[in-house]
This record gives C-alpha cells, structure tokens and sequence, in this order.
C-alpha cells in the first residue's frame, strides 16, 4: 500500500512539473534583457539596450540570463541565437557594449552578411530550435 501511494505520488508530481512547464515557460531574452538594461533607444523592431560593460562580460551576462542556442562573431560585434531572437553587441569605447534584440527575420534583414555567413539564408522567426510544423525531408510537397 505504501509502495503504491508513493508511486502515485511521484507520477503526480512529474505530472504537475510537466504541465507547469508547458503552461509557464520561461521568459524570453528580450523580457530579461530589458529587465537587466538600460533601454538606450528604438529603431524600427530592434530594441537598443546599453550596457556598462566590454563586450566580453556584457556577452556573459547576457549568457548567464538565458543560454544562446549558438554564439558567433568577433572582438567587433557578437551574434547571440536564441528561439525567437537574434541579440547582437556592440563595443561602444572601452567598458560600454551597445546591445541590439531583434527577431530572427530583422536581423536577417539588418545583418544579411553575417547571418548567412553564421547561419544560412533559411534563419526565419520560430526556425531555430523547433521542428518545423510542415515535416523534415529534403522539402519534397512543402
């Protein structure tokens, strides 16, 4: 009996855990990087954050809030890949990294070159990290 109760429980937990993460997911880059930053301006789509920090520890922040499903760039720019977002750091001097979030088909617009160059010219909104909704396969009947 007591066997089958603790059981029961622990199924009903996993349960509860699952649906918990299903209804409640975690929030997006974007809503955690504008927690963190200060909102520098808007242009179009993209919001600019600025941060106090070089772009090595300002990437690392960044990281820390939300793990990038890829990071790509060099000591002049930074790419950071997430679900929905792309995020791109700036230096901006010495200590201050200007922080650029965008959707995936804003940055493709805006950073054509590195994008393709990082990513390939496929990279839309909702296409990384998720099967797509269509099937996979070479594109046959899409």
């Amino acid at each position: 009996m007591f066997n089958e109760s603790f059981t029961i429980g622990i199924i009903m937990l996993i349960v509860m855990v699952i649906i918990g993460v299903a209804l409640f997911p975690s929030a997006s880059i974007a809503k955690k990087i504008d927690e963190k930053f200060k909102l520098k301006g808007r242009e179009n789509d993209v919001l600019i954050y600025q941060s106090p920090h070089n772009l090595a520890s300002t990437s690392s922040k960044i990281s820390n809030l939300k793990r990038p499903r890829d990071i790509k760039g060099s000591d002049n720019n930074r790419f950071l890949l997430y679900e929905n977002y792309i995020v791109v750091l700036k230096p901006r001097g010495l200590n201050n990294t200007d922080i650029e979030v965008m959707r995936h088909s804003r940055a493709y617009n805006r950073y054509r070159g590195p994008i393709v160059n990082y990513w390939g010219g496929t990279i839309r909104n909702g296409s990384i990290g998720r099967s797509s909704s269509r099937g996979g396969g070479f594109g046959f009947g899409k």
